[in-house]
Order: structure tokens, then sequence, then C-alpha cells
């Protein structure tokens, strides 16, 4: 069952948040290539981590981090309507945007792959396949076909959405070489792409 989100905005959030609730990580590189975790922190457990490992040295990296004891749910802006402007400007500048969630679900180890780039999405899960991890059809709530999301916002109007279930991530944020492996069948496949 979808929840409703508390703001509809950045713009919203930051007026009735105190600044200590979140904060906002930003690292511009390679600037055709950015991978995001607009929900990490508090908000989708293990996000953070992961979507910074896919990064690496070389890709461009943006962080929403929800810092609250409790309560973090409150700070999600669905993907539709985050349009925090480092976010924006970064995919925006993009040629490949690539966004991390974190599912609720605690039924099982996967990924669900959607956004608009169907090719890349294509190619990332076969590469998920082929590293030996479970992958998941997207529901239409998950499915990120929307321009709006922030993962479609790049120069191509195109991007990927990763959903990993609650398992998956604290299997990855608690066993590095899994986590590495994962990590190189998301890249490999960005790479290819580029290439």
């Amino acid at each position: 069952m979808p929840r409703t989100d508390t703001y509809r905005s950045f713009a919203e959030l930051s007026a009735s948040e105190p600044p200590s609730s979140f904060r906002i990580h930003r690292l511009e590189r390679d600037r055709s290539v950015v991978i995001l975790a607009p929900h990490g922190g508090g908000i989708e457990r293990g996000t953070r981590r992961i979507s910074r490992a896919i990064a690496g040295h070389d890709w461009s990296w943006y962080c929403f981090e929800g810092r609250l004891e409790a309560g973090n749910r409150r700070l999600h802006i669905t993907s539709t309507n985050f349009d925090e402007a480092g976010a924006v400007g970064l995919v925006e500048r993009a040629d490949v945007a690539l966004a991390v969630h974190g599912a609720h679900e605690q039924d099982g180890s996967w990924t669900m792959v959607g956004g608009r780039d169907g090719a890349l999405a294509d190619d990332i899960g076969t590469a998920l396949r082929i590293a030996r991890f479970e992958l998941r059809a997207c529901d239409a709530r998950r499915r990120a076909g929307d321009a709006r999301n922030i993962c479609n916002r790049t120069a191509r109007g195109a991007g990927v959405q990763l959903e990993l279930s609650r398992a998956l991530r604290d299997r990855l944020i608690g066993d590095g070489a899994l986590r590495d492996r994962y990590v190189a069948a998301v890249r490999g496949a960005i790479a290819a792409r580029r290439a």
C-alpha cells in the first residue's frame, strides 16, 4: 500500500524541518553519469552507502539523507516531486542517471529495475542476474516511467531506478564481498552502455 508523503516539494520540507534533520551530499565528478539516493539515511536505510559505492571515484553522486533519531519517513519526497536544486542540476546535465531506492518489503532479497531508459534497465537487470541476484518485475507504482521522476530528468529524458528490498540492503551493507559483486554488476552495465 503506497504511503502518503508529508511534503510535496523540497521547498515545503525545508520550510518546515530544522536544517539538522537532513543532510545533502553532492559530489560532482564525471557529469555524464550521476548516481542518486533521494531517500538516504534513515528514510530508506542503506541506499546512501550502496549508491555511493556505485558512484565510485569517477561518477557524480547525490544523496538526500534523513538524520532524525526517529520518524525519518516524514522526510520522504516521492521521486516525481523530488526537486531539490542540487539534485535537479546534476541530473539535468547528465546522460545517465541511476537512482537507488529502498523497498519496504521484507519478503526476500531482490531488486526491481525500472525507469524510462529501457535499454540500460535491461542491461542492468541482465548483469544482476548473471551476478546471481534475484530480480522482480516492477509493480505499477515503482515502474518509474513518469518523465517527472528525478531519475528521468536527464538530458535524454530517461534514467533508471533500482528498488532494493530491505533484506537485500541489509545483506549488501553487512557483506562487503556481496556488495562489491552487486556494485560491479551495475557499474559494468553502465560502463558498457557508454562505451
